[in-house]
């Protein structure tokens, strides 16, 4: 007998029960196995309970039961979310307190996100349709705005109560311009209108053409642009004509509102050609010229290279950017050339202490270092929305697409954050900034302000 046979074999010193029990044959599940695996039956034996222990335990925890054929995808991502933990505090140990520093820095620009909500402030109604290049005019204690039909208002900015409304008599050609005595139109057939802070008529001047853009009132004149290319300097009391700037201008241009900006007694404007000039407000002088781009082309529409934007300007530099062209930074006071890039743009211009903010002719938001003029981000999700030009709103970046909606971005990356509807116009110009609001004029002739929360 097997058994038998076994037993004559095995030591006398072995008990001959236990020699039987160890002996007997399998059962049937097992047929087949080696008989150098005894211990596998017992070893199942004990595996069961603790399989059911386990499933009790994530029932327990709610997890749910363990999977026959793959992981639990729970207990996966608890395992990534601890991995990913350690290797923070790995960052931690080798770089000391730098990790911790930008795990908070982290932490913190992503709480700001979730927290940027737009809203819209205030609308006002200025009647009628609004026309292209008609932008308000802000002031400390007042914003300013007008419309095509010649209506001229006045409101308080963080409320958007009216505190006043005339009418110019006419038609208007161009945006309102004003500073702390003086609030001065244009009309199409070379008019120029002031009134006073209160709404009251102060004068009226004439000067060669259709004014192009908002007058810009300042302590040394009252700067006004003309269709036809000339500049010219009124004086604020009376508009008597102080000095005209002119310069040849190419047969073929693009139909500009821009204007230009003033700081520190000079004017900062950009003209058909590609050319950003620097004019002593008193006198009229130029101080230097730079050139944003050279015109190209075999024809003059492939050469029109105009600057149709308001340039932006810093304590050291002035930026400016060419029709479909390039954009260039230069000294405020030397006019050397800090650097250019070729960048087609339409919608104008935007600068806080770190970057230069442009929408480009694609729709595609982007930052530039203001210094350098090297790229750190773009955010081109809105391409088809067909976005307007930026502005700093508060701690984010804004702008207006076609649809009247203000996007909120980080300034940081580029990312979307929050966005708000208002009167489903799209923007005349570009928003202005308002404290922590953005301010414009719609094409529904509203004037509307947003801001975040």
């Amino acid at each position: 007998m097997r058994g038998a046979h076994i037993r004559r074999r095995l030591p006398s010193s072995t008990p001959s029960r236990a020699i039987e029990r160890s002996c007997r044959p399998s059962s049937t599940r097992w047929e087949g196995h080696s008989r150098s695996r005894p211990m596998r039956p017992a070893r199942r034996r004990l595996l069961r309970p603790r399989r059911r222990a386990d499933e009790a335990a994530h029932r327990d925890r709610g997890i749910g039961p363990r999977q026959e054929h793959g992981r639990n995808p729970r207990r996966v991502e608890h395992r990534r979310a601890r991995g990913l933990l350690d290797i923070v505090q790995l960052a931690a140990i080798v770089v000391g307190g730098t990790a911790v520093v930008a795990l908070v820095a982290l932490v913190r620009a992503q709480r700001a996100q979730a927290k940027a909500t737009a809203r819209v402030n205030w609308q006002v109604s200025l009647g009628g349709k609004g026309g292209p290049g008609f932008a308000p005019a802000v002031r400390p204690d007042a914003i300013y705005a007008a419309s095509p039909e010649g209506v001229l208002v006045s409101v308080e900015p963080a409320s958007g109560t009216q505190r006043w409304r005339v009418s110019a008599g006419k038609p208007l050609s161009a945006g309102v311009g004003a500073d702390s005595t003086a609030v001065v139109v244009g009309t199409d057939k070379g008019e120029v209108i002031a009134f006073d802070t209160g709404g009251k008529p102060l004068w009226q001047a004439k000067i060669s053409s259709e004014v192009s853009g908002p007058p810009k009132p300042t302590d040394s004149a009252v700067v006004v642009w003309s269709l036809d290319g000339r500049i010219f300097g009124l004086s604020e009391t009376d508009g008597t004509r102080k000095w005209v700037y002119q310069r040849t201008t190419p047969p073929l241009t693009v139909r500009r509102y821009a204007g230009g900006i003033v700081s520190r007694g000079g004017l900062f404007t950009g003209t058909p050609g590609g050319k950003l000039l620097g004019i002593d407000v008193a006198t009229g002088t130029l101080a230097w010229e730079g050139n944003v781009v050279t015109p190209k082309g075999a024809t003059e529409l492939e050469r029109i290279a105009d600057i149709t934007s308001l340039p932006v300007i810093d304590e050291r530099q002035v930026c400016a950017a060419a029709y479909l062209g390039r954009v260039a930074c230069f000294d405020a006071q030397r006019g050397t050339l800090s650097w250019s890039r070729d960048f087609g743009t339409l919608g104008g211009l935007a600068l806080d202490n770190r970057y230069l903010y442009i929408t480009d002719d694609k729709g595609a938001v982007q930052a530039l270092d203001k210094a350098t003029g090297a790229s750190v981000w773009k955010q081109d999700k809105l391409a088809q929305r067909f976005p307007g030009g930026p502005v700093v709103v508060g701690d984010y970046l804004g702008v207006v697409d076609a649809e009247g909606y203000l996007h909120l971005l980080d300034r940081n990356d580029g990312n979307l954050v929050g966005r708000v509807a208002t009167d489903e116009k799209a923007p005349s110009s570009q928003p202005v900034a308002v404290g922590d609001a953005a301010v414009w004029q719609s094409t529904g002739g509203n004037l509307i302000s947003a801001s975040a929360k």
